[in-house]
């Protein structure tokens, strides 16, 4: 099996409408569904389980965050694994454009743009002031179609409303249950990163839209508790120093000859940027600057 979204709920409406956003999503997935339920156990009396993809309901009384995702992750099938709040809403490409982002080989977690239902940003990745408080960039700022917003890149960590990971890689980490309510998403993207050697991507063409904090007021958790914002900030400091939020791109820019006025450019941005070799046999770069655009235009006369 290709998939398993794993979602917690206790409210009928919200899971309904999150499984017909499944159901009417654009994908060639094989996948399922398996739920973490809170709330009363007749559940299955006043749900649809035809929607075209297995829908696996398990009575997990006590609601926690970490604790429910990680059981419902050991009993899935799928080799990819998407845990998905229920007061999210996929819009038609969203999983497909997820997918597919997620299938280059140096992307482990994926995160999603996700908006309000007025339209403004939630989340666009997940990002860390100096004291290593974690914050949403551009939250409630911007329109989630503005062009800033508009980017696929690595980002410090992405929230626990949309988290596309391999299952044998999360199975390594899982969400960490020692927090109380915030902070399991964060601290969960902060050790794949210390562990694995792979990027946390945003991917600016998965749109969603989140009725973010449906959930906690119906489970009356309104706050983030100091203790967990207070670990969140320990972990991301030692993050921090270790480097682990800091990704460069391979840079070979092509130029003049040492000594021109171009190559002596080129030398200021090898003085100021990790990562970049100047007229070097580089095929791994990940960027190749030709420097001036001349000298990239003769070179492909000759090839």
């Amino acid at each position: 099996m290709d998939l398993s979204i794993i979602t917690i709920s206790r409210n009928m409406g919200m899971l309904s409408s999150l499984l017909k956003s499944i159901a009417n999503s654009k994908h060639n997935l094989n996948l399922e569904v398996l739920c973490a339920w809170n709330g009363k156990e007749n559940i299955k009396k006043n749900i649809s389980l035809s929607y075209g993809f297995p829908i696996k309901i398990h009575y997990l009384k006590q609601y926690h965050f970490s604790s429910n995702n990680n059981i419902l992750a050991e009993k899935a099938n799928g080799r990819v694994l998407l845990f998905l709040n229920d007061d999210i809403v996929l819009v038609k490409d969203c999983l497909q454009n997820a997918w597919k982002a997620f299938q280059y080989p140096d992307v482990g977690i994926v995160g999603a743009n996700l908006r309000y239902p007025n339209g403004r940003i939630q989340h666009a990745g997940v990002y860390f002031s100096d004291d290593g408080t974690p914050f949403h960039q551009y939250k409630n700022k911007l329109d989630y179609r503005d062009q800033k917003l508009s980017i696929t890149k690595s980002v410090p960590a992405v929230t626990g409303a949309f988290i596309l990971i391999g299952k044998e890689e999360f199975l390594k980490i899982k969400f960490d249950e020692s927090f109380r309510i915030a902070g399991k998403d964060i601290a969960l993207c902060l050790k794949y990163r210390s562990l694995i050697n792979k990027e946390i991507v945003y991917v600016a063409t998965a749109k969603a839209i989140h009725y973010e904090n449906a959930t906690r007021r119906l489970t009356r958790e309104r706050l983030n508790p100091k203790e967990d914002l207070n670990l969140i900030k320990k972990l991301s400091k030692v993050s921090k120093s270790s480097k682990i939020n800091q990704r460069y791109p391979k840079i070979r820019i092509v130029t003049e000859q040492s000594g021109w006025i171009l190559h002596r450019m080129s030398s200021e941005i090898q003085k100021n940027i990790k990562n970049v070799k100047i007229n070097e046999v580089w095929p791994d770069a990940d960027i190749h600057y030709y420097f001036n655009y001349g000298y990239y235009q003769r070179r492909h006369q000759m090839e």
